[in-house]
This record gives C-alpha cells, structure tokens and sequence, in this order.
C-alpha cells in the first residue's frame, strides 16, 4: 500500500473517533493518577489543618438539624434544617452538605481525632473528589463540541487538574464555591445575551448558594446588576429617541421584574442564614 494512502487513511481514523480516544486516554490516565494520590494520602493519614478542625465540628453541631421535630411546629425545624449556622466566619453550606456523613451521636472533635472523625473527613472529600470528577466529564463534552482536541484538553488540565481536583484534598468548601461561581458567571453571561426572567432567578438562586459556602460572590453580582442596568439605559433611550426596532434577545422590559426576581430568590435561599446570623449575633450580614 502506498505510504500516501497509508497517511490518508490514518487521517480519516484520526478525524473520525481516534483524536476522541486519545483524549479520553489522557483523561482516564490522569484521573488515575490523582486517585492513586488521593488513597495515598488518605492511608497515610494527612495532618488536619486547624481550619478543616473548624468545619469538622461545624458540620457535627450541624447534624442534630438534619432530624427536625415537627411535633412543636412546622416553620421552625423547617427553617433550622435549611443550611443556617455560621459563626460569622464558617459558612452553612458545606458543613451542611458534610453533616449528612456524621453519625447523630458523633462527639465534637478535638485536636487528637478519632477514627469517626477522619471517616467523615475522608467521606467529604471523596464527595468532594466526585463533584470534581463529575464536573470535568461535563466540561470535557462540552470542550470538545465547542473546541479542537488540544484546547478541550488545555480547558481541563487548566481547571480539572489545575483548581479543582487538588483542593480536594483538603476538607474545605473551596471546590464548591469555585463550582457556584462559575454557574453564577454562566448564567450571568447568559441573562447579558438574552434576558429570560429565569436566568435572573438562576443568578439569584445560585449566588446565594455561593455566599452560603463563601462570602465572594457578592461582587459579581453587584458588577452584572451594573452592566444589565446600563444596558436597559440604552435601550430605553434607544426605543424612546431613535424609534429603532432591530432585533436582539435582550428585551428592556424585563430588566427590573428581573432584578425583583434576583433579589427574591436570593433573600429566599440566604433568609435562615441571615436570621440565624441576627439572633446569635446581632448582625444580619456575617
């Protein structure tokens, strides 16, 4: 067979499903690496750090809230097992999300850990871990629609492997609120193309999850509430002045039902934590 024939056929292979094999190849090889890692560390026993002590016991204190009493009522528990409790430091959100590992009547840790103790620490950040995991596999079909082979695998290898699985390995809400983040900046960019009321609850919704797992994302909603609005200023004077009819997905009108939705759907979802924050320590904003 010809070498030039040869050269073509392994392009068509290539062009067809083998630049997809490769990629998957690197993906489950790196994958494998950082669970090697992961168990390493987790048989050695990692030293815990004074700030994962902090989470630990927040998310044990946080267990008792995961079996609500309705029998004196039904706002109350309701309100006490939504994520609440912040000492005005430690968010609600990931001793929440970790509190569901916890035995209900797991002691509060102290500087020697238990075995309990280091099972609820593993089980978070395998938890962690798989978010991760999931996340990436989302973002690399999503890469390879959108990108050539090297740059969805640049795109993973820079927030997989670079951000996202080596904070795994700590007991710490940082992967989750770089995930929130990211959803906030997506449906912020998406609210800015066209503005469905949806996407303004969306952004509402998912930046309150973010300010109950850090206290970051303020900012970023601030920044689009300012670009949005100056953009429902040109289209006012747009539609009153120049009488122009062009067609674009971003309809004016709904730029301020959208802010109330925002700032609903916000309050909604941050609302336990605010009034919890009110009662322990006389400030509403922690």
């Amino acid at each position: 067979m010809p070498v030039k024939s040869v050269f073509l056929h392994l392009t068509r292979l290539w062009l067809s499903g083998g630049r997809w094999v490769v990629m998957l190849a690197c993906l489950i090889f790196f994958v494998w690496c950082c669970l090697r890692e992961f168990q390493r560390q987790s048989e050695a026993g990692a030293v815990v750090h004074e700030q994962e002590l902090v989470y630990l016991n927040a998310a044990i204190e946080t267990r008792r809230d995961l079996t609500p009493d309705f029998s004196k009522g039904v706002s109350k528990p309701l309100n006490d097992w939504l994520p609440h409790r912040t000492d005005g430091v430690v968010r609600p959100m990931w001793p929440w999300l970790a509190a569901w590992s916890v035995a209900a009547d797991h002691p509060p840790a102290s500087a020697t850990l238990s075995a309990a103790d280091h099972q609820v620490l593993r089980s978070g950040k395998r938890w962690l871990f798989g978010l991760s995991l999931g996340f990436m596999l989302m973002l690399g079909l999503a890469a390879a629609r959108a990108f050539s082979v090297p740059a969805a695998l640049l795109t993973i290898l820079m927030i997989g492997f670079g951000v996202l699985l080596p904070s795994t390995s700590e007991f710490l809400p940082d992967v989750l609120f770089h995930l929130l983040f990211l959803l906030v900046w997506v449906c912020c960019i998406a609210a800015l193309k066209r503005n469905s009321l949806w996407l303004y609850g969306m952004i509402g919704f998912f930046s309150a999850l973010a300010n109950l797992t850090l206290p970051s994302a303020t900012t970023l909603v601030l920044v689009f509430i300012f670009v949005s609005t100056l953009r429902w200023l040109w289209g006012l004077i747009v539609a009153s002045w120049f009488k122009e009819c062009g067609t674009t997905l971003w309809v004016w009108r709904n730029h301020w039902l959208g802010m109330i939705l925002l700032v609903v759907c916000h309050l909604i979802t941050v609302g336990p934590m605010l009034a919890h924050s009110k009662e322990k320590l006389g400030d509403a904003a922690p």
